[in-house]
């Protein structure tokens, strides 16, 4: 009687899953330090522009 002890077809995909989804976890995390630290060294106004100057560009 064999037994197979090879992983399962889906494990890839679910360690790649939790891999992006705590990468992502990180990214918001530091989202707040990022949004502060350029209020305080860019201003305001810069930091808006910035913002919808990076949303633009990604979107078109």
């Amino acid at each position: 009687m064999a037994v197979n002890l090879s992983r399962p077809q889906g494990d890839r995909s679910t360690v790649l899953a939790i891999a992006t989804l705590t990468l992502a976890v990180c990214a918001i995390s530091f989202a707040p330090i990022f949004i502060r630290f350029s209020e305080t060294e860019l201003g305001a106004n810069a930091t808006v522009f910035n913002r919808m100057f990076i949303f633009f560009w990604y979107s078109a």
